[in-house]
C-alpha cells in the first residue's frame, strides 16, 4: 500500500513539473487567482469598492490562464525552434491584461460580465483550434481526447476534495478542533482550480501527435450511435409534428419554441461534429451525417420566424441578438455540411470564436444593436400615442394602459442593463421618478399588459400584538431571529430576542413578566414526557401576580437522548396570549 501511495505521488510530482515546464505562465495565473479569490473568502468585511477591485482583479488574472494557453500552443505550433520567444508571453499576456483591466473592466455590470464570458470562450475555442491550424486530420480526435482528458482531469480533484473535506469532517467531529466552514470552500478551489488544470494541462498532447481510427472509445461510440442519434431523431419527428400542427392551424410559434430548437440544433451540430470519424466504418453514422443537415433546416426556419414576431413585437435586446446570431451561425454551419463532402471541422470552433468576439465587439455588438432597436422602439410608441413632437416629449396624462406599460418596460430595460442616459429622446439627469413630469404618467413597473400584476404584503412589526374581543392580547413572535424586537400597544409592551429566548413584558415601565421560553418549553416537555412528532397542540400556561400567559407552539426543533430522555432544543416559534385581567 505504501508502495503505491508513493508511486502515485511521484506520478503527481512527474505530471506538474510536466504541467510548469511547458505551460508555467497558465500555472502561475492560476495561483494567483485561486489565491486572490482564497483571500476574498476569508475576509468579508472589506469596503464595497475595495472586494469590487479585487474582484475585478480576479476576474482579469483568471482570463490570463486560457491567453497565455494559446500563446503557448502558438510558439508551439510555429515557432518550437525559438525558445526566447517564450519570454515574451507574459510581458505580452500582462500588458493585454492591463489594458483590458483599465478599458474595458472598470465596473462588473451585465455588459462588462457577458463581454468577459465571451472574450474567456474565444480564448479556450482559440486553445483548442491552435495547434490544428493548416492541418485537415484527427481534429475531431484531438478534441475528443481533450474532452476525456478534462473530464479524468476533473473526476480526479472531485475525489481528492471529498477525501480532504471527509478528514476536516471527521477531525471536526472528533476532536475539539474547530475547522471553519470557509476551509472547505479553500480546498476545492485548491482541487479544481490548480490541482484539476495542472494536472489536465500535463495530459495535453504535442502538436506531432497522430491518431488512429481504433483509439476511438468503444464506449462513447455506442452512446454517440445507439443511443444519441435515435434520441436525435425521435426529437425530430416530434418537432416536425408541432410544425405541422402550426401549418394546419395558421398559429406561429412564439416564445419556447425558439429556444428549443436553436439548442437542438446546436447539440446536433456537436454530435455531427463528434460522429465525423465514424463515417467509414459505421453506416448509421454515415446516413445521420448526411441527412440530419437537410432535415434541421427547415426547422431552424420556423425557430426565425418564432424569434421574428418576438423581434417585431418588442425589438431585438441582447438575449434576441444572440438567439438570432446562434441561430445564424448553426444555420451556416449546416448548409456546410450540406453542400461541401470534404469539410474542415475545425473551422467550427473558428467559426464559433469569431462570432463570439464580434458578438461583444465594436458597433455591431449586441449591445449597440439592443441600444439602437429600443430607442427606435420607443421613438415609434411616441410616436403611435402622439407623444413626439419633433424631438420634444409631450407630456399626456391620459394615454392607454397598453402604452405607459410598454414605454415603461423600455425605460426599464435601460435602466436594468444599460443607462438611462442612453436614451436619446430624454432630458439631461432623467430618473423614473421624473417620468410624470416628462411623460405625464408615473412609472409602471412589471412589464407588458398581459403579464400578471406582482402584489406582495408583509405584516408590519407593530401589528404583531393585537387587542382581541373579550379579555385577551394576542401577540405574533413566530419568524424572530437573531435581532431583538419590541412591541406594544396601550396595555403591554413586549421584548424578546430568537438568540437569548427570553420574554420581557412590561406596563408603563415597570416589569411584569421576565421568563426564558426556552427552559419554559423543555421543562414542560420533561415533566409531561411528551412525544414533541406526536403532539397535535402543544399549549403551555403560565403565570405570576401580574399576568396570565398561554404559549401555542406552531413549530419546535431538536434532539431527545435516548438514554437519558433529555430534550435539547434547537429552535421554537409560539403565538402568545396575555389576559387582561384576571
Amino acid at each position: 500500500m505504501a508502495r503505491r501511495i508513493r508511486a502515485l505521488v511521484q506520478q503527481l510530482k512527474a505530471k506538474a513539473a510536466n504541467s510548469l515546464q511547458r505551460f508555467p505562465e497558465a500555472a502561475a495565473f492560476l495561483v494567483a487567482t485561486v489565491s486572490l479569490l482564497i483571500f476574498l473568502i476569508h475576509d468579508p468585511v472589506l469596503l464595497e469598492e475595495t472586494a469590487e477591485l479585487l474582484n475585478r482583479i480576479a476576474w482579469t488574472l483568471a482570463l490570463g490562464f486560457p491567453l497565455t494557453l494559446c500563446f503557448r500552443e502558438l510558439l508551439e505550433r510555429y515557432a518550437p525552434h525559438r525558445p526566447k520567444m517564450r519570454g515574451m508571453i507574459l510581458p505580452v499576456t500582462l500588458g493585454l491584461l492591463i489594458l483590458y483591466f483599465s478599458l474595458g473592466l472598470k465596473e462588473i455590470n451585465l455588459v462588462t460580465s457577458t463581454r468577459y464570458v465571451a472574450y474567456s470562450l474565444t480564448s479556450y475555442l482559440a486553445f483548442i483550434f491552435i495547434p490544428y491550424l493548416g492541418r485537415h486530420k484527427d481534429f475531431e480526435f484531438y478534441v475528443l481526447d481533450l474532452a476525456l482528458k478534462f473530464c479524468v482531469s476533473y473526476f480526479y480533484a472531485a475525489t481528492l476534495y471529498i477525501g480532504i473535506a471527509l478528514t476536516l469532517f471527521t477531525i471536526d467531529q472528533l476532536f475539539a478542533v474547530s475547522v471553519c466552514a470557509e476551509l472547505y470552500l479553500d480546498f476545492w478551489l485548491i482541487c479544481a482550480g490548480i490541482f484539476a488544470p495542472l494536472y489536465f494541462l500535463a495530459e495535453i498532447p504535442g502538436s506531432d501527435r497522430s491518431y488512429e481510427q481504433d483509439t476511438y472509445p468503444q464506449v462513447l461510440k455506442f452512446l454517440f450511435v445507439y443511443i444519441l442519434i435515435p434520441i436525435v431523431t425521435v426529437y425530430t419527428i416530434i418537432l416536425y409534428t408541432y410544425f405541422a400542427k402550426i401549418i394546419f392551424t395558421q398559429t406561429w410559434p412564439v416564445g419556447l419554441v425558439a429556444h428549443l430548437v436553436l439548442w437542438f440544433a446546436l447539440l446536433s451540430s456537436l454530435l455531427l461534429f463528434i460522429l465525423y470519424p465514424l463515417r467509414q466504418e459505421n453506416r448509421a453514422s454515415d446516413k445521420f451525417s448526411r441527412i440530419f443537415p437537410w432535415l434541421i433546416l427547415p426547422l431552424i426556419g420556423m425557430m426565425f420566424v418564432a424569434m421574428g414576431k418576438r423581434v417585431a413585437a418588442f425589438g431585438l435586446t441582447e438575449n434576441r441578438y444572440y438567439v438570432l446570431l446562434a441561430g445564424l451561425w448553426v444555420t451556416g454551419w449546416m448548409l456546410y455540411y450540406c453542400f461541401t463532402k470534404h469539410r474542415r471541422n475545425v473551422l467550427l470552433p473558428i467559426s464559433l470564436a469569431v462570432v463570439a468576439f464580434l458578438s461583444v465587439t465594436g458597433p455591431w455588438s449586441s449591445f449597440a444593436v439592443a441600444k439602437y432597436s429600443q430607442n427606435q422602439r420607443l421613438i415609434g410608441l411616441l410616436r403611435k400615442y402622439e407623444l413626439l413632437k419633433g424631438s420634444t416629449i409631450i407630456p399626456r396624462p391620459d394615454l392607454p394602459l397598453e402604452g405607459r406599460q410598454e414605454i415603461s418596460a423600455i425605460l426599464a430595460y435601460f435602466n436594468k442593463n444599460h443607462s438611462l442616459k442612453e436614451i436619446k429622446l430624454l432630458p439631461a439627469a432623467f430618473e423614473l421618478d421624473d417620468m410624470e413630469n416628462v411623460f405625464g404618467f408615473k412609472y409602471i413597473r412589471g412589464g407588458r399588459s398581459n403579464a400578471r400584476g406582482y402584489f406582495y404584503y408583509q405584516m408590519a412589526e407593530a401589528d404583531r400584538i393585537l387587542s382581541l374581543e373579550g379579555d385577551e392580547v394576542f401577540v405574533d413572535l413566530t419568524r424572530v431571529y437573531a435581532n431583538e424586537i419590541q412591541i406594544g400597544n396601550d396595555l403591554y409592551t413586549l421584548t424578546y430576542s430568537g438568540q437569548n429566548q427570553v420574554l420581557v413584558i412590561t406596563r408603563e415601565g415597570r416589569e411584569l413578566y421576565r421568563k426564558n421560553v426556552k427552559d419554559l418549553l423543555t421543562n414542560d416537555l420533561q415533566a409531561q414526557n411528551l412525544s414533541v412528532g406526536s403532539t397535535p397542540q402543544l399549549i403551555i400556561t403560565d403565570q405570576n401576580e401580574e399576568v396570565k400567559l398561554s404559549y401555542l407552539f406552531t413549530e419546535v426543533r431538536g434532539f431527545q437522548d435516548p438514554l437519558t430522555e433529555k430534550y435539547e432544543l434547537t429552535g421554537f416559534e409560539f403565538y402568545l396570549f396575555i389576559k387582561k385581567d384576571f
